[in-house]
């Protein structure tokens, strides 16, 4: 019997746990994602290290084809990534742990008002923690709006794109 990867033996629990479709663990993230993008993904074992704990994704058109391709290929790599809206993050219980290794949050614009501390907290608690982040967003506007965050920018990568 041949090798097979183990991510692929239990792809339902893996896409599940993760929030994308199967079909994700075989995107070539060169095929969704511009070259910056990329590259960044290729090095994220290092970025929280090195005192990057995140990727903004600014302005692309579709940010959650983008971030479910990064986290395909990041599980695909044994490497928990979960992709969760802001809807999703709101919805647990005050003090759920989001211990996962990366986070993608596709939908940053759509955090309401009384929201944003959650959020806010989240983000500060990750970069504690040295977790890394994704989130994507239309303009800079979405992250200013959280309090405390508008002096996280230093520590994201900001990749800006229309794809």
């Amino acid at each position: 019997m041949p090798h097979v990867p183990r991510v692929l033996l239990d792809e339902p629990i893996y896409c599940e746990t993760a929030g994308i479709p199967p079909e994700a663990l075989e995107t070539r993230l060169s095929r969704a994602c511009q070259p910056d993008v990329v590259m960044w993904v290729r090095k994220s074992k290092r970025h929280a290290q090195n005192g990057c704990y995140g990727l903004v994704l600014l302005g692309y058109q579709d940010p959650e084809e983008q971030c479910i391709a990064i986290a395909g290929t990041m599980v695909r790599n044994f490497i928990d990534a979960r992709v969760r809206t802001v809807e999703q993050l709101a919805s647990t219980e005050d003090g759920y742990p989001f211990t996962c290794s990366v986070l993608l949050v596709p939908n940053v614009e759509h955090v309401h008002k009384f929201q944003q501390p959650k959020l806010a907290s989240l983000l500060s608690e990750r970069i504690l923690n040295q977790r890394l982040t994704i989130l994507a967003m239309p303009d800079r506007s979405a992250l200013d709006a959280l309090p405390g965050c508008e002096r996280m920018w230093n520590r994201y990568y900001v990749s800006e794109g229309t794809r």
